[in-house]
């Protein structure tokens, strides 16, 4: 009896072991019975990570841990997620894990919940963002006077820069910052003349470039690359500016609608009859060389922006057309073949990377890859949209339509999360600043106008 209770005991140990080591196998590498899926499955990865840290993390309603957090061994399928922070807009989305894949959600920012506050309460003509997002060139209208100050978003230092006298002038308006952001142009409108005033941020110092030039300009730029060289255009003809030396010379002429300058390099626009064409020109010994052209594929009042990865963007914003042309383009005489992108847009915003370019209609906003030559359609929306930036990181997008800031991914997905962050009247000029912690704007809320700040980090 007793050896055939060992060798029954024997065959049970050995049935046991030949069963459970091969599920122990099985589960220490990651398998999982899936009772749903009636079925053994490898398992999968959910890793979860959000802006800012330490959000609480729930997965299908169940509070799991806070970011951020790496799952493993979750077993394949469709999971319902939830980050939640208190005084944040909460974020939530459908993410699929797949078998022995890792499912990332590190790029999810929450926003606070908060109400913007009034910063200048007055009327507001300019606002401009400097390209680093540090500083902010605004002026006051005030009874008598119009002030154009230098707001510091750093220390929060506000300078005066100039008072204008409101009967000496008929507008003032922003111009550009020069490439090296120490200096802004202004643009003082009297009568028919525009009179443009180049200011030193560092020193508040101001030159007014009539003392130079004796000419009014229908338009002026900065060289892109170069503080010390300004553009400007008199009926047609092009002439260049020099601020070290205080000179002005002419460059060219050609009927010009709109141009930028780069690095010695002239890209301009001129219309010719119903044919509209791309020049360029090389500045040799101070004087333009001579002149390439391609024709365009069709006829229009295009401004052309500034050269970026030798990529051209004409833009016609009464038509909303846009072509983005590579300047390949004058080498091989044929424009069709170098045409990155051509859709509807009334404006483009280039992402912080140059990889990506944001763009938006009235009613769509989308994102074109450069690497890939991919358009994503982000958003439509049943109210005009009258402005869309990146938020800092590229992952959002802060757009404005009606009387609504709202902040959705970008990503490449098709559910995004659409939040609205504020609501008021009259809104315009929004900025957000490099760490994306504010974003200031123009509008009216009840008795109060002027900047209002909303602080959503």
């Amino acid at each position: 009896m007793e050896l055939k209770i060992r060798r029954s005991l024997y065959l049970t140990f050995i049935g046991a072991f030949i069963i459970i080591t091969p599920l122990l196998i099985l589960y220490t590498t990651g398998y999982r019975y899936n009772f749903k899926k009636h079925k053994i499955e490898k398992t999968g990865i959910l890793y979860l990570d959000s802006q800012p840290k330490n959000a609480k993390i729930f997965i299908n309603d169940k509070y799991e841990n806070t970011t951020p957090n790496r799952f493993s061994r979750i077993l394949p399928d469709v999971y319902q997620i939830k980050i939640e922070k208190d005084g944040y807009y909460p974020w939530q989305k459908e993410l699929e894990v797949k078998s022995n894949l890792t499912t990332f959600g590190r790029d999810i920012v929450l926003f606070k919940i908060n109400s913007p506050i009034n910063i200048v309460n007055q009327q507001i003509n300019i606002l401009n963002i400097s390209p680093d997002h540090k500083k902010i060139v605004y002026s006051v209208v005030k009874e008598n006077v119009e002030e154009i100050r230098l707001l510091n978003l750093k220390n929060k230092s506000d300078f005066l820069v100039k008072e204008f006298n409101n009967r000496t002038f008929n507008q003032l308006d922003f111009v550009q910052w020069s490439p090296s952001q120490k200096k802004v142009m202004i643009k003082e409108i009297i009568g028919d003349f525009n009179q443009y005033l180049i200011v030193d941020i560092e020193s508040l110092k101001i030159k007014e470039l009539f003392d130079i030039t004796r000419l009014n300009f229908s338009k002026l730029a900065w060289d892109n690359s170069d503080d010390n060289y300004l553009y400007g255009l008199r009926k047609s003809v092009l002439h260049q500016i020099d601020l070290v030396t205080n000179s002005t010379r002419p460059l060219l002429s050609d009927p010009i609608q709109d141009f930028q300058v780069q690095n010695d390099n002239i890209y301009y626009i001129t219309k010719i009859g119903n044919e509209s064409f791309l020049n360029k020109r090389i500045i040799i010994n101070q004087k333009a060389g001579p002149s390439e052209k391609i024709k365009l594929p069709s006829p229009s009042e295009y401004t052309i922006e500034p050269l970026i990865n030798n990529l051209l963007v004409l833009l016609d914003k009464k038509n909303n057309d846009l072509f983005i042309i590579n300047e390949k383009s004058f080498d091989q005489q044929d424009v069709s073949r170098n045409i990155v992108l051509q859709d509807k847009a009334k404006k483009v915003i280039w992402s912080k990377d140059l990889k990506n370019i944001l763009f938006y209609t009235d009613f769509e906003i989308s994102i074109f890859n450069l690497e890939t030559s991919q358009k994503n359609l982000i958003t439509r929306y049943g109210e005009i949209i009258n402005q869309a930036l990146w938020y800092p990181g590229q992952n959002y997008i802060i757009y404005q339509a009606g009387n609504s800031i709202r902040a959705i991914e970008s990503g490449p997905t098709e559910i995004r999360n659409d939040l609205e962050l504020a609501k008021l009247d009259q809104i315009s000029s929004m900025v957000v600043d490099d760490d994306g912690e504010n974003l200031y704007f123009k509008a009216t809320s009840e008795s109060l106008e002027g900047i209002f700040q909303l602080a959503i980090q």
